[in-house]
């Protein structure tokens, strides 16, 4: 499967890269196509362990986002790591994928045997929450400028 690694990163010890190498790999191991954001953040020159690791991804954020959101619609399916719930980016990422018509899928354990992941069943409550809060973070975001590929 074809699918984009979604999940946390602010406000994690170094934006959450671990837990996105250790899924990636496993994921790879199990024949998946992972396009990972933390692989890209990294060939961009964004380095969690530098000192002013968090103004450097401050300002390279609209360019990650603008990456993120067309790996989703190329990939057409999403799997989010632990923690999406309460992430503004996920929950954009999310609401893309929904538009776009992609499959979104939660990752539930990852370990040396195997993946395990479910698809992600959103009522109609959650799903307008959802729209809500990412309508209400892109407002407090502002423009972050045209979306390019």
């Amino acid at each position: 499967m074809d699918l984009y690694l979604a999940g946390p990163m602010r406000n994690y010890p170094r934006w959450n890269f671990d837990a996105f190498e250790h899924a990636t790999k496993a994921l790879r191991h199990h024949r998946h196509i992972v396009r990972s954001p933390h692989e890209h953040d990294l060939s961009i020159g964004l380095d969690p362990d530098s000192p002013d690791a968090d103004d450097n991804a401050e300002g390279a954020l609209s360019q990650c986002l603008r990456w993120d959101f067309v790996q989703i619609c190329e990939a057409g399916n999403v799997m989010l790591l632990p923690g999406w719930e309460k992430s503004t980016g996920c929950s954009m990422e999310l609401r893309v994928a929904r538009d776009v018509g992609a499959v979104v899928y939660a990752l539930t354990h990852v370990g040396i045997v195997g993946v395990e992941y479910r698809v992600l069943e959103l009522d109609e409550q959650k799903e307008r929450q959802v729209k809500e809060f990412v309508e209400d973070t892109l407002d407090r975001m502002g423009d972050i400028g045209p979306f390019e590929g």
